[in-house]
């Protein structure tokens, strides 16, 4: 008997991302388990209806994570 899933591969880019992904779907965060196998260091096949989800989150760490000095009012030097 064979056995499918519909899914998407994803290539986590380091491993910091992979395990918030893999944080993600342990506490159900998107609402379900969502990883469907974890294939080895890089790679992860989850289900495909989370994508638009998941990107979401993913660009919400990415917005908490990142830093700009300049673009801010009041984030100067001078706190102009």
């Amino acid at each position: 008997m064979v056995n499918f899933s519909k899914g998407l591969l994803l290539k986590c880019s380091d491993a910091a991302i992979k395990q918030y992904i893999k944080y993600l779907d342990e506490k159900n965060l998107l609402g379900k388990k969502f990883i469907l196998h974890d294939l080895d260091e890089v790679h992860l096949f989850v289900a495909s209806d989370v994508a638009k989800q998941l990107q979401v989150k993913l660009d919400e760490l990415m917005e908490r994570n990142s830093y700009s000095e300049f673009g801010q009012e009041g984030s100067g030097p001078r706190g102009n």
